[in-house]
């Protein structure tokens, strides 16, 4: 299996869908429980992937697995993608199918010349479900003699009872773990208390007229007692956050913390950023790459990242020369 194959094998396992330059995406579907008629059995719920070749729009996550773990260059990174990608293709053409390893394979339709994916870790859509197994429907025939023919109708109401309360327990089962799972995941915003700050405020001296002589050389103004609120309630708006600061290209080496596509992209991507690190905007081989540290070399870089906290606000980062 070749460099792509093995970085696609496992990001197949880590994300949702997968863009794979000139075969597509991989996309995840969710299959809920149902009856198979024609195996006659109830299936629990299963999600697997299928691949879309209409889906090209590329979000680079494969390429940046590629240098990330090959320790290459962007550039370099490309390449060797697209010359494993071609190296599918041919062994696609010329066998039929590619194997992924445990995920599944491709395989490769002669007569149109498409390429689908089979999916071998076809798998029930939570460990909660990981119990449950295929149920044969079983067909009850019924006999000429009327007693032996009421015997079996009992029994078959109660297997469809028996299933129906089955189907009830497991469909609130699932209603239970999806509610415990939005609500795990909900985010818990603090509610901002009112605060109140008491302070002694010196006044100005005191406006006299001009015609008033000032006689009292022993005249102190007296302190004033403010109370200043500053509640929700109060109608303040908060003030709008500052335009974080730019940093200028006078390096060598800049520490990537997103690639886009155009200039607008990246200076939407700046403008909410909210670590109040300064940001810069690199154009390069048609990309936009926002930046958070340079330096002279590669250490100097990472260190410049490390030092300002670039590297712990954007821990995906990686080093590019320009």
């Amino acid at each position: 299996m070749n460099t792509t194959a093995l970085h696609i094998t496992h990001l197949l396992f880590g994300h949702g869908n997968l863009v794979v330059p000139g075969l597509g995406t991989f996309v995840t579907v969710y299959k809920a429980a149902h009856y198979d008629a024609t195996r006659q059995k109830f299936l629990p719920p299963v999600v697997y992937k299928i691949l879309d070749p209409s889906l090209t729009i590329d979000d680079d996550t494969l390429v940046r697995s590629l240098m990330r773990r090959e320790n290459m260059t962007e550039f370099a990174a490309r390449r060797r993608m697209e010359i494993d990608i071609s190296e599918i293709k041919r062994e696609l053409e010329q066998t039929g199918c590619y194997s992924l390893g445990n995920c599944g394979e491709l395989l490769f339709n002669s007569n149109n010349s498409n390429i689908s994916y089979s999916d071998s870790a076809r798998r029930t859509t939570s460990d909660a479900f990981s119990w449950l197994q295929e149920l044969s429907a079983e067909t009850i025939s019924l006999t000429e003699e009327k007693t032996e023919s009421t015997v079996e109708e009992q029994r078959n109401n109660s297997m469809l009872r028996t299933a129906s309360r089955a189907a009830s327990y497991a469909a609130t089962f699932a209603l239970f773990t999806l509610l415990a799972f939005i609500f795990s995941n909900i985010r818990h915003t603090e509610s901002r208390s009112q605060m109140a700050s008491i302070g002694i405020e010196q006044p100005s001296l005191p406006v006299l007229a001009l015609t008033e002589n000032i006689t009292d050389r022993n005249y102190a103004p007296e302190s004033s007692l403010v109370l200043i609120l500053n509640t929700p309630a109060d109608g303040i708006s908060d003030p709008e956050p500052k335009t974080p600061k730019r940093l200028q290209q006078t390096h060598r080496y800049f520490y990537i913390v997103a690639s886009l596509a155009n200039r607008s992209e990246a200076e939407k991507f700046i403008s909410s950023n909210k670590s109040g690190l300064p940001l810069g905007i690199l154009e390069s081989d048609g990309r936009y790459r926002v930046y958070a540290a340079s330096g002279e070399t590669t250490g100097a870089t990472l260190n410049a990242a490390k030092e300002n906290g670039a590297k712990d606000n954007f821990g995906g980062g990686w080093i590019c020369r320009h």
